[in-house]
Parts: C-alpha cells; structure tokens; sequence
C-alpha cells in the first residue's frame, strides 16, 4: 500500500526536491505538490494525505492558517502535518497551538532527515491510532484507488494497518521515540557564515545603512532594500567616482556614475558632427549630476524613448556587474524625501530588486570569470546555504538555471557532471553557478576540500 504525501510549499525547487528525494527511499510513497495553501487546502479535502508537508510562509496563507482550517474540516482534523520553515523558532511557537502539527523541520534539510522525520511521525500516529482502537480494514476499504476515498469514517484504521505495514517493511525499527536532531551535513569544509545586514541611522540622519562586502555580501544589501521597501540611491564605491542605484520603494529606476568613460566604455558612438555639441552636453550633465547619458539623448530627440531607456537598463546593469567581480567594497544606502529632477523626470518603468538582480549578473561574461582571483572549479560540489531553498524561488530564472538548480542536492554532483547532463558548457556551468553563490543560494566547495 502506498503512503501519501502532500508538500505544500511555493518553491518548485523545494516540492521537486521533496519529491525525488522520497521516491529514491521507497516507491510506496504516492507523492503530490501544491504551490499555495488555496491549492493544498483543496487537494488536502479530495486526496487525505497520510501525512502533510507544510510551509510556513505561502503566497496566499500563513501555515497557521492552514493548519486551522484543516482543523475545521471534519476530513482533515486528523492530518499529520510537518512544518517546513527556515526561521524555526517562529514555526515552533506556532507549533504549540495548533494538534496537527507534529514536528517541525528547519530548512534546509537533508533526504535523510526528512525521511526520518516523516518516519518518526507516521510510527507514533500509527502508534496512537492502534492504542486507540482504530484497528478495523475491511476488504472493500483496502481496495479503493487512493483518489477514490471520500469519506472520514472509516479511513483511520484502514491508514493505520496500512502505515504500520509499510514503517515495518521500510523503516528501521527504533526503540528510542525521540524526535530526530536537523543535523547538518558533515562536510570538510562549509562557506563562512553571514549575519543578517544591519540597519542603522548612526552616521547621517538619512543614511540607512554601509558596509563593505567583504563583511556583507552584495546580495544581502539589496535584499534589505527589497524586504524595507526603502527609497533613495544605494552607493557602491568600486572607483574614484561612486555608482548611483536610484530605487523606489524597494524597486530599481536605474544604475549610474559621473565617471563617464567608464560608463560608456564598449559603446560605439557613430553621431554626425553637427550633434557633437549635445554629445558633449550630456557627458558634462551625467559628470556633474549623474544623469544618464542615453536619457539626456532622449530629451534632446537624439535616440527615441524606448531606446534611451533600454541603453540605459543595458549600460547601468552592465556597470553595476562589475561590483559582482570586486572582491572588496564599500557600499552605502541613503534615503531620500526626494529624487534629483532628473530622476523624477526619467520616465523609466521600474524594475524588481530580483529582475534587476539577474539583469546584472547576466552582463557578466566568462571572460570576466577567467580573471577572478578564485577559479571555480569544475571538480568542486555546489550545495545550497541554509538560504538558499527559501529565496530562490524569488528570483527569475531561465530554463538551464532551473534544470541546474534541481540536479544541486545531496547527491553531491560535481559542476562538471552537471553541466554533462544538461549539455552545458563548462563556462556555461560556471556563469550559472556564479549567479547562484552571488546571489547566496549556493555555497561552493572547491576541489582541495572534497573527498577523495
């Protein structure tokens, strides 16, 4: 007999993860997704999972949420449902209220600890039920398709005979009933932990926050102007003159600097000689105020609208990729009540802290790769931060990024053999796998420190 079980989780990298990492343990397990609680409320009321994988946080419920109305339905009261959540001591405390949770689980989580987990609470439901007297199935129950079952009254038996031989086949008997420890994997060597980004108002009254990045990684700047919905330039001293990120409410307008050379630097400008003046006239305004030199173009009916926008998307995010390169610099947000007039005036369609995020780190080449000071390896084993299951999903992601994504797992695949299953290149491999450590979803262990 089949056990099922229902993740309800808004990461496609976590439901997949969830669902080959239970299939590789047993092919007993009947395994469905939902993406939000509307979805897994529904499918919870039609399928009666055996036993439920919960999420803490959904687009559409909290798992609190969920976990009540599962309460309030006579159907699916008696549903074990293990919460899943990377701030475990908010999930815990919600625990406590509600008699349908069982356990929780911190992300991220090895197979082994999830399949332990589950174990533990399907033996003491099993476990529960039989003391309880539930022990009746009858033919005709064992013989309905898993869809088929509709009504509450008689499937608690049925569930318990049909779980208590499955734990004996599959599970290793255990005479100690403790819960089992979220260990973490014991690997040689483990990326540097980060603490969380520091907001302060301590030097300026509009200076948010500043830091460097060899303290603070880049990303965690950028989340912190997503997750406040901050206002105003954040600043990244990379060169003599310092790049401006104009942002509105945690949303990106543009990136720009009054070094224009840099700036401009592979732009091949062909203007006839009688437009020189207003040339000249836009690289003095973005030297001096840091207007951007295609929306300058704009005002002066040099280039069009939608092209003076997209240069300036191009070249801004093309800039603000050299800061992904630097080792070490300095970075600081202020708010501000107001923006310069060009900013105000530049019409420009704002962008997510995300898709800007991506748009930049796509500008980086594998030229630009080959000249980091650590090479990435294509021996070494990507793995995913104790971040990483929780973010990514946030982020938009093209087709080989995705297929990467669901191949880093336990199973401890090399950059090398994943970008052979795909059919990448290995410098393709490796532009993804930047991405992914840049952005703190993955951490990287080099050859020197894997296994022999």
């Amino acid at each position: 007999m089949s056990i099922r079980i229902l993740t309800i989780d808004d990461s496609h990298t976590l439901r997949l993860f969830i669902s080959r990492s239970l299939q590789k343990q047993s092919k007993d397990f009947e395994i469905s997704t939902a993406e939000n609680g509307h979805t897994g409320l529904s499918m919870a009321r039609e399928a009666l999972p055996d036993l439920i994988l919960l999420d803490y946080v959904l687009p559409d419920f909290n798992g609190d949420q969920v976990c009540q109305k599962l309460l309030d339905g006579a159907s699916t009261k008696d549903i074990p449902v293990v919460f899943l959540s990377s701030n475990i001591n908010e999930a815990r405390q919600a625990a406590t209220k509600y008699t349908n949770i069982k356990r929780t689980l911190a992300k991220p989580f090895t197979p082994e600890l999830l399949y332990a987990t589950i174990n533990f609470v399907l033996r003491r439901t099993s476990s529960r039920d039989l003391q309880n007297g539930h022990s009746d199935f009858t033919k005709k129950e064992s013989q309905r398709s898993p869809r088929s079952i509709t009504k509450p009254v008689s499937r608690k038996g049925a569930k318990t005979k049909r779980i208590a031989s499955h734990l004996s086949n599959h599970f290793e008997a255990q005479d100690n009933e403790s819960a089992p420890k979220n260990e973490t994997s014991t690997k040689k060597s483990k990326a540097p932990q980060t603490k969380p980004l520091a907001l302060k108002t301590a030097m300026t009254p509009t200076l948010i926050f500043r830091g460097r990045t060899s303290h603070f990684l880049l990303s965690q700047a950028l989340r912190a102007i997503h997750d406040q919905r901050l206002t105003g330039v954040l600043r990244t001293f990379l060169q003599k003159d310092a790049q401006e990120l104009y942002v509105s409410k945690g949303q990106v307008l543009f990136n720009t600097t009054r070094n224009v050379p840099y700036y401009l630097q592979g732009a091949n400008l062909n203007f006839p000689d009688d437009q020189k003046e207003i040339l000249n006239l836009a690289t003095h305004q973005q030297s001096q105020l840091g207007q951007p030199f295609f929306l300058s173009l704009f005002k002066d009916n040099i280039l069009t609208q939608e092209k003076a926008n997209n240069l300036t998307l191009q070249f801004g995010s093309y800039l603000f990729s050299r800061n992904w390169l630097a080792t070490d610099i300095m970075f600081e947000f202020q708010a501000l009540l107001q923006f310069p007039d060009f900013v105000t005036n530049s019409n420009l369609s704002s962008l997510t802290m995300q898709e800007w995020t991506m748009e930049s780190l796509r500008s980086i080449s594998t030229r630009d790769l080959s000249q980091l000071p650590i090479l990435l390896d294509e021996r070494g084993i990507p793995g995913y931060t104790p971040l990483g299951f929780d973010i990514i999903y946030k982020y938009p992601l093209n087709e080989d990024d995705v297929k990467f994504a669901q191949l880093v797992d336990k199973s401890q695949k090399t950059v090398g053999e994943i970008a052979q299953q795909l059919e990448l290149s290995i410098d393709q491999a490796k532009l993804i796998l930047f991405r992914y450590i840049s952005l703190e979803i993955f951490q990287y262990w080099p050859i020197a420190t894997t296994k022999p």
